[in-house]
């Protein structure tokens, strides 16, 4: 995935790898992101319970953090929301 700043010029690559589980929804031509989420550990932000719920993960499961699984939220403000677990800490 590409990203680009507001006058549309090239600024990153963002690349997910090791994924275990994907969500994606409402893909466009246009996806502006509004906000990156990661978590190492549970929490009980807005953002992790979102993400929990989109993955269908068991958000009472003490036990899910101890296979160094990262968990990320892409909030669109336009566009995908999307979602996903990987292997190992991720760090954006």
């Amino acid at each position: 995935m590409s990203v680009t700043d507001a006058e549309g010029q090239p600024s990153t690559d963002l690349m997910l790898m090791n994924l275990i589980d994907l969500y994606v929804d409402g893909f466009s031509l246009q996806n502006i992101i509004l906000d990156v989420s990661v978590f190492h550990q549970e929490s009980t932000s807005f953002e992790y319970q979102r993400a929990c719920q989109l993955l269908d993960i068991d958000n009472s499961n003490d036990e899910f953090f101890s296979d160094a699984q990262t968990v990320i939220l892409i909030q669109a403000s336009a566009g995908a929301e999307i979602a996903c677990i990987a292997s190992g800490r991720i760090d954006i």
